[in-house]
């Protein structure tokens, strides 16, 4: 028996698209409202950024970073050392003394924080030690880490559990159905949300080879970067979930000593490696590599508009809201590279329909429209981050939706003037 088609109310999505190749930088005030010398943290969950002044003073904007204030909070104990966005919940990691470092979170956009140590290795009592690096999974899973350890937990869980990791954990990332943790000569995987790890055999990478930072574009595609090789380190790309890797031409752009990778980030097809400045060079602005093609090339970054004459710091890391590329050095700096990143919503439309049933659906997705000339199906987690996109051939279309963990998504239903979304359950 055919399942009774659902219908949920249709809306129009506008994207703006920036026709940019390479990023151009601008200061968004944040260093201004905090009243301090520079800026220690950043993050951003969804449409509001978060900083951290070296004055420990707390700032946030609700629109990507146009308007900021400095708003009175229930400051955690200690000293803010990094700001993390995970889910609905922003992380701090807080110094607390010369040695220990406490993880706490906030609900209320910093307003008022928990303490969430229970399960993490403890020096004194309710303090993790070393500090943990925190990082989102997807699904509603987060992790906290260090080189030695690794612990894993769904949002809302009191209890932080160890993973079986069972090596020096140089960095971690996830895609929509994996976990991967690498480390010297060894990546693992986790296809059950952190319970277990397994080896993965690879091909493409050098022998012995030592992965130093991994990142993926949260749909399917993976970049790692591995010891220095010609003049640079390497970068690599994985579109199979951690088997198979292809070298990039990341390397050699710089001519400068060890011009190493030192973050990585990626949006759709874009990827973009800060990389290690030349000694004592502070006359240049910190350098970066960028690539906007599906099969990647990267060139050297546009640093036109980050300061210069300050430090020879590289850039920490990127993050994005929507459209805008974000990064810390000194102020928070935002340009818009030409990515599409998340979707905004605006307006109801009736006048674009699709449907789709069965919702909720375990494995396949039925879609049915009449407009399917020339238009595509997106699927959106409930972050805005797009897993997959399917071009629309003919008025009935099956797609697999197997992979993807129990949830909340969107499909995004596009034509080439309008945009229309519906909500999908995923058992």
């Amino acid at each position: 028996m055919k399942n009774i088609k659902m219908k949920i109310g249709i809306t129009a999505i506008l994207l703006i698209i920036s026709s940019y190749v390479s990023a151009q930088w601008s200061a968004t005030g944040a260093l201004a409202t905090s009243g301090a010398p520079y800026l220690i943290a950043a993050a951003n969950i969804g449409d509001t950024i978060y900083a951290v002044g070296a004055n420990n003073t707390f700032v946030r904007s609700i629109d990507q970073g146009v308007n900021w204030s400095a708003p009175s909070i229930t400051a955690p104990n200690g000293v803010f050392a990094t700001l993390t966005g995970t889910g609905d919940r922003l992380y701090a990691s807080m110094k607390i003394n010369t040695y220990d470092y406490e993880l706490h979170y906030s609900l209320d956009n910093g307003a008022t924080w928990t303490m969430d140590t229970v399960g993490l290795p403890a020096n004194i009592t309710n303090t993790g030690k070393p500090p943990m690096s925190v990082k989102y999974m997807g699904n509603n899973y987060v992790m906290a880490y260090t080189s030695q350890k690794a612990y894993y937990k769904q949002l809302g869980a009191v209890n932080w559990i160890e993973t079986t990791i069972d090596v020096v954990i140089t960095d971690i990332t996830s895609l929509p159905n994996k976990w991967l943790a690498i480390g010297i000569n060894k990546i693992l995987e986790s296809t059950n949300n952190g319970i277990s790890w397994s080896p993965i055999t690879t091909s493409g990478l050098p022998t012995n080879f030592q992965g130093n930072i991994i990142t993926s574009n949260n749909v399917d595609r993976l970049f790692m970067s591995n010891a220095p090789a010609a003049g640079a380190e390497d970068i690599y790309l994985s579109v199979d979930g951690g088997v198979n890797w292809t070298l990039t031409n990341s390397a050699g752009l710089y001519s400068h000593a060890n011009p190493w990778v030192q973050s990585l980030f990626a949006v759709n097809d874009y990827i973009f490696a800060s990389i290690k400045p030349e000694f004592a060079n502070i006359q240049d602005a910190p350098p970066f590599n960028i690539s906007s093609t599906q099969s990647p090339s990267f060139s050297v970054g546009d640093v036109s508009g980050l300061p210069t004459g300050q430090t020879n710091t590289h850039l920490p890391f990127f993050f994005n809201s929507g459209n805008k590329l974000f990064t810390l050095f000194w102020d928070v700096y935002v340009s818009q590279p030409g990515f599409s990143g998340t979707t905004s919503i605006s307006k109801l439309d009736e006048s674009v329909s699709f449907d789709i049933f069965p919702n909720p659906v375990n494995d396949k997705l039925i879609i049915e429209t009449s407009n399917y000339q020339n238009s595509s199906i997106e699927i959106v987690n409930i972050e805005g981050q797009l897993l997959k996109k399917i071009p629309l051939l003919n008025s009935t279309t099956n797609i697999n939706v197997d992979y993807l963990n129990a949830g909340i998504y969107f499909l995004v239903f596009k034509t080439k003037e309008r945009v229309s979304i519906q909500k999908m359950i995923k058992k």
